[in-house]
This record gives C-alpha cells, sequence and structure tokens, in this order.
C-alpha cells in the first residue's frame, strides 16, 4: 500500500488534519499595528495553504509515497488516526464525537459492501472440502446475516446523521443567542454612555448659566 494517487490523498487529508490543527494559532499573526484587515486576512490564508503544502508533501514523501508491505492492522490504524484528526480539527469542536460516529457508520458499511465476494468464496471453498449431503448443496450465496448487517449500518449511518444535525441547530442557536446577548450588553452600555454623558453636560450648562 502507498504510493500513487492513493499516497497524495491520504498525505493530502493529513495535511489538511495538519492545517486544521495549527489554523486557531494562525489568528495571531500580525504584519504590524498599521496594516489593514484585508492584508491580515490574506496572510493568514497564504499561511494555512502554506502548512497544508508542506504538511501533504512531507507525509507523501516520508509516509505514504513509498509502497509499502504492512499488515492491515497498521494501515487501519493509521486510517482511523486520519479520521480522529478529520473530527476533532473540525467545526465546532463541539460535534467531534458526532463526526467521528457518522465517520465510522461510513467505513463499517463500506467494508460490510465489500465483503460479500470474499464471503460467498470462502463459502464456496468450505463446501468443495465437505462430504456427504452438506457438500451437496452446489452454488452457496451470502447468507441474510450480510445483508442484516449492511442494513443495520445504513440505519447506524441515518442515526447518526440526524443526532449529528440536530445538535448542530442547538449549538448554532446556543451561538446566536450568545452572539445576541454580547450585542445587548454592548448596546446597553453604549446607551447608559451616552445617558451619562449628556447628564454631564446638563451639568456643565446649568454650572456655567449659574455662575
Amino acid at each position: 500500500m502507498g504510493g500513487g494517487a492513493l499516497g497524495w490523498i491520504l498525505a493530502a487529508v493529513g495535511g489538511y488534519v495538519i492545517k486544521s490543527a495549527i489554523k486557531p494559532y494562525l489568528s495571531t499573526l500580525k504584519l504590524g499595528p498599521d496594516s489593514s484587515e484585508a492584508i491580515q486576512v490574506a496572510l493568514r490564508i497564504l499561511s494555512s495553504l502554506a502548512i497544508f503544502a508542506i504538511g501533504t508533501i512531507v507525509l507523501y514523501a516520508t509516509l505514504f509515497g513509498p509502497e509499502r508491505d504492512a499488515l492491515p492492522v497498521v494501515w487501519v490504524t493509521l486510517a482511523a488516526l486520519l479520521l480522529v484528526g478529520l473530527a476533532v480539527t473540525g467545526k465546532p469542536a463541539e460535534l467531534a464525537a458526532n463526526r467521528m460516529l457518522i465517520f465510522s457508520t461510513v467505513i463499517g458499511g463500506w467494508t460490510i459492501a465489500l465483503s460479500a465476494a470474499a464471503m460467498r468464496t470462502n463459502l464456496l471453498a468450505a463446501q468443495v472440502e465437505l462430504d456427504g449431503v452438506v457438500g451437496q448443496y452446489k452454488d452457496t450465496q451470502i447468507t441474510s446475516g450480510y445483508f442484516l448487517a449492511l442494513f443495520g449500518m445504513l440505519v447506524a449511518f441515518v442515526g447518526a446523521t440526524s443526532l449529528w444535525a440536530k445538535r448542530r441547530d442547538i449549538i448554532i442557536n446556543q451561538q446566536r443567542a450568545e452572539r445576541q446577548r454580547v450585542a445587548a450588553v454592548a448596546s446597553a452600555a453604549e446607551i447608559q454612555a451616552a445617558l451619562e454623558l449628556a447628564q454631564q453636560h446638563q451639568r456643565e450648562t446649568r454650572a456655567k448659566q449659574s455662575g
């Protein structure tokens, strides 16, 4: 495994995870107090692209570029780490567990769907090795348990997606309410400051008139 288009895809996913993990720290980058907001945004975008490109190239050159022979558990572990990285670095962070659940159901369903041919081959091989009545069932298809497992993963995916959507709506509403609260507090503070300034101006005017 490794090398070619698949190696670049895995390396790009890893580079994206690295970029997403470092991106929150890029907000502190500033050219200077006199630089405009547009320049600051352009600097953050260029920094993100540079980190993504460097991370992708390094991962491809060191890990995913060369073709390697390894146990399946090694590649499964690497894929799981990439999925965990995508789930954790995604925004908002509160949905990391929901994203990981969706990824798990997709990978599980994909694995079950691709295992049909291997299951049928194993059943045929076992049947050929048998003697007597059991060995005369002729062609053996995959069993109903396979379809039940595949349908179960589909139900799990729909449930995971529904939970993610519901929790996302809750988080969005909470964030909107928090922004409205902050805006209301700032507006009230501005009104209070303007009122105090007007009262002070009135007191100064009365003092001048009485003097």
